[in-house]
């Protein structure tokens, strides 16, 4: 039987008050962690810094035995669900 691979992301929104630039650190991993790998797609790493606008395209790879079921996440940006 196959196993279901979840994955996961949380966004940390942080703000500098003399800037009023608003950065975001998104962090991915895979549940449970032997079912695969989840990366930042243009960096390879699971966590990294981005910019209010920018887009963080997130990479899915199960492993053997394992198929992809879904991606999901625990942030809220300006009072919304992100990827929810």
């Amino acid at each position: 039987m196959k196993k279901l691979l979840f994955l996961f992301a949380f966004i940390l929104v942080s703000c500098n008050s003399d800037e009023e630039i608003r950065n975001f650190t998104v962090t991915t991993n895979a549940i449970p962690p032997e079912g695969g790998t989840v990366t930042l797609e243009t960096t390879q790493e699971t966590t990294g810094e981005y910019n209010l606008g920018d887009i963080a395209n997130i990479k899915a790879a199960p492993s053997a035995g394992y198929i992809f079921e879904k991606f999901s996440s625990n942030a809220t940006v300006g009072g919304y669900v992100a990827g929810g």
